[in-house]
């Protein structure tokens, strides 16, 4: 039996249509093998599909055996312990021990909505 999260992905992947010329250059993007971590910002004006073409992301990092963790901006506090407890859903994560645990697992981290928590650019980097 589908479960519903199934369904739903299988319902995007057949309407998420003419982004090719994305999805192709991304694939190849997390199939390299970076020296160090990377960041890929996607922009654009609202409506355009942005939130859709992450989602698309997520299901091609899924397919090659990549964990992704994915977070959204208007969900948590725009501050470091609001990201870190958003990254690892705990009110108690502790940088140290969350950067040791995404250094450990590599996982694709999403960001959507990052304009809610721009302040954190920064900090991020």
């Amino acid at each position: 039996m589908t479960r519903v999260s199934e369904a739903v992905s299988q319902r995007e992947q057949a309407l998420f249509v003419g982004r090719h010329r994305e999805l192709a250059p991304f694939r190849q993007w997390l199939l390299a093998d970076p020296q160090f971590p990377e960041l890929l910002s996607i922009s654009g004006p609202g409506g355009v599909g942005k939130t859709t073409l992450l989602r698309a992301f997520r299901r091609i990092a899924l397919e090659l055996g990549r964990p992704v963790t994915i977070v959204d901006g208007r969900d948590f506090p725009g501050t470091p312990r609001g990201l870190l407890a958003a990254l690892t859903g705990s009110r108690r994560a502790v940088l140290n021990e969350v950067v040791a645990h995404l250094n450990e697992s590599q996982p694709l981290v999403l960001i959507d909505t990052f304009e809610e928590m721009s302040s954190l650019g920064a900090y991020l980097q």
